[in-house]
């Protein structure tokens, strides 16, 4: 194409509509980005929710190395609160939670209520860290959710098949740092999808427990022989027959 000034004007069009076309999809790249779930951190979810709306957040698995589990977080709509005010809009976000041994102590771990006395409760390793903001400001400590939120975990075939399919022996804790201790979340198993889920009312550390009943108090049953019974049996009878007589007596001495 010659320089001529028809030809100039025919690459600035040409470079202008290539500008506009340029310019819609880097457009549309950053509004996909502004709406991903991930965040920066390949080891955080996060998703803004509306008031109307809510939301569901998947959990990858990769939040749990050596696990073929995950699970997801549920915030249903016209549930978050501050302050005891409706709020209209909120982000949610998840972080895997990697726990100490010593924070997994029996002695931090409070008694089940759903469970008899002496009880023992076994971290399954999978916890999560879920924080609220609001409007860019972080709202964790104050923020509640009415109806609570729903956090699901996967349970792994193994983790069933040592429960013996029990679906009471599993619930989550969630970490009260006042008490510092960890304390039980109403929750329920489904057993046909092995998927755990709790109700969480507010923002926290949140951890999956497999809990377990006392074990048998050993030599707690007598066993008796039969020679034994035998003569508790004859004792009776003696017993027996001794009042017998002794009754005959009395009646005998009263009517001479």
């Amino acid at each position: 194409m010659p320089w001529t000034h028809a030809g100039v004007s025919r690459r600035l069009k040409l470079l202008g509509v290539l500008g506009i076309v340029g310019g819609l999809l880097l457009a549309s790249i950053t509004v996909a980005l502004a709406q991903e779930t991930t965040g920066d951190d390949e080891n955080t979810v996060s998703a803004d929710f509306e008031y109307d709306a809510g939301v569901t957040v998947d959990i990858p698995a990769t939040f749990f190395p050596g696990f073929d589990a995950a699970g997801s977080l549920m915030i249903q709509p016209r549930a978050l609160q501050l302050d005891g005010n409706e709020m209209p809009s909120g982000t949610i976000t998840i972080e895997p939670l990697e726990l100490e041994e010593s924070q997994t102590m029996p002695t931090l771990i409070a008694p089940n209520p759903s469970k008899p006395s002496g009880s023992t409760a076994e971290y399954l390793r999978r916890a999560v860290t879920v924080s609220v903001s609001i409007g860019g400001e972080d709202a964790s400590g104050a923020a509640r959710f009415n109806p609570t939120m729903m956090l699901n975990l996967d349970l792994t075939d193994a983790e069933w098949e040592e429960a013996e399919n029990d679906p009471d022996a599993f619930v989550v804790r969630a970490w009260d740092a006042g008490r510092n201790m960890w304390l039980t979340v109403e929750t329920s198993t489904n057993p046909f999808d092995m998927v755990v889920t709790a109700k969480v009312a507010r923002a926290g550390q949140f951890a999956l427990f497999r809990e377990e009943p006392p074990p048998p108090i050993q030599g707690g049953d007598v066993t008796l022989s039969s020679m034994t019974l035998l003569f508790i049996a004859m004792f009776g009878f003696a017993l027996a027959a001794t009042g017998v007589m002794m009754a005959r007596g009395t009646l005998g001495r009263r009517s001479d």
